[in-house]
């Protein structure tokens, strides 16, 4: 249920100071418009009208409207700006979805240019996005923050379903089954992936791939399973390292490489070197990890900063 915040309510209730009222509104203008919470080290992407938060999975829009003075009756005129804020807001929120990368090729754009049907789809579930919260200056403005959830049933939709059935390295579908049939407990067993590709300038999509030299798929679609991709992301895009030691996506004893390079121009592929491809593969029937998911991509803005360096032991 959304939250109705009102700055002053119309009735017979005593006032402040005149002043008081602007300055009410305007801080309560910039609560609804402040960034979503980035203490988590979350990759926040700002997208036409909009953004997402590429570690929850949250699309997100702001929609406003202002009072029209021809409209003396106060009821109507705020039922009026409540509606045409919600159609904006949502109008924003479908804008910032086709800003959305599915691959190295794809948006989503590009899909509902050429699919009639999914454009529909799409847009009955924006049209059934959620309302976070409204801010209320009656007789002024309306402005309300609506969100949909990126993952689960959408990303269904939004990834084709070749993505899947495409050929794996022969580390993949054989190995990480070896895991889960019989586990080793000898082995010493790491729990996540951490890559770092600040720096690269790296585009956040929802496939992802880690190749190795010579283009071997060290991690990507065939190696994760697709209900897990799906439900949660292939991987989730942060911003330091720090936060992402702390993350539970990738528990408390990750493998940590640096990207050398992209491996396209475009989304989230990149290349690990030899060095680190052996440091996460010389033991395949430890990285079940993979087959989970439990995957960090850090990305940074693109100003120049070089990947960090780790030693393969940290």
């Amino acid at each position: 249920m959304a939250r109705v915040t009102e700055a002053f309510r119309i009735g017979p209730v005593r006032y402040g100071p005149a002043w008081g009222i602007p300055l009410m509104a305007a801080l309560l203008l910039l609560l609804i418009a402040a960034p979503l919470p980035a203490q988590t080290g979350a990759l926040i992407q700002k997208v036409e009208q909009g953004r997402i938060n590429w570690l929850s999975g949250e699309l997100q829009a702001v929609g406003e409207a202002e009072a029209q003075a021809q409209m003396w009756d106060e009821q109507v005129r705020q039922g009026v700006m409540r509606r045409q804020a919600l159609m904006n807001g949502r109008r924003h929120l479908y804008t910032a979805l086709k800003s959305v990368r599915i691959n190295k090729s794809l948006t989503v754009r590009d899909l509902v240019t050429e699919d009639t049907v999914l454009r529909e789809k799409l847009k009955g579930r924006v049209n059934n996005s959620v309302v976070l919260d409204r801010t209320v200056i009656p007789g002024e403005r309306v402005r309300l923050r609506v969100e949909m959830k990126l993952w689960g049933s959408l990303s269904k939709m939004l990834i084709p379903d070749s993505v899947w059935y495409e050929k794996t390295s022969d580390v993949s579908s054989k190995d990480l089954d070896q895991e889960e049939m019989q586990p080793s407990a000898e082995m010493e067993r790491h729990t996540g992936l951490i890559v770092d590709a600040r720096g690269l300038n790296l585009e956040p999509s929802l496939v992802c791939r880690v190749y190795g030299p010579g283009e071997r798929l060290l991690y990507g679609p065939g190696i994760v399973r697709p209900s897990i991709a799906i439900g949660r992301g292939m991987a989730g895009y942060m911003r330091d390292r720090g936060s992402a030691l702390r993350s539970s996506r990738t528990g408390a004893d990750p493998v940590i490489l640096r990207a050398r390079e992209k491996a396209a121009s475009k989304g989230c592929e990149i290349r690990v070197s030899g060095e680190g491809s052996e440091a996460l593969l010389s033991s395949p029937e430890s990285i079940g990890f993979l087959r989970q998911g439990k995957v960090i991509i850090l990305v940074g803005s693109g100003d120049g900063e070089e990947p960090t360096e780790y030693g393969l032991d940290q």
